[in-house]
């Protein structure tokens, strides 16, 4: 179990993993942190998917690259050619860039390479 510390540790330390009635937890609690122990707290643990979402593919990098410019479909439609409900199908998988269309985003949405969103 890992540990949150408030201060980095000086010397090799132990983990108490304690069972015990319930009335006695405020005592036994106070007693151990008299001795140098401190409660222990876990951290949260979130799947990189669960944080990052999916973005191994590209509907999800032309999402991404576009909220991240802070533009809408219809912004982006404008300063494309591409209409809007195309952008939606892109990003959402339903219709493939291809490579005139990638040329076209990445130049509106100032990316690095076009080869991004393919």
């Amino acid at each position: 179990m890992s540990e949150v510390m408030k201060k980095p540790r000086t010397k090799a330390a132990a983990t108490l993993n304690l069972v015990g009635p319930a009335k006695n937890k405020t005592k036994v609690l106070t007693l151990v942190k008299d001795l140098g122990y401190e409660e222990a707290q876990e951290k949260a643990s979130v799947p990189w998917r669960e944080v990052l979402g999916d973005f191994d593919n590209p509907g999800s990098m032309l999402k991404g690259a576009r909220t991240s410019q802070g533009l809408t479909q219809q912004q982006l439609s404008e300063l494309t050619g591409i209409p809007q409900h195309q952008i939606s199908e892109m990003e959402n998988n339903k219709r493939s860039i291809g490579k005139n269309r990638a040329k076209a985003l990445a130049k509106a949405l100032d990316m690095a390479s076009y080869r991004m969103l393919l």
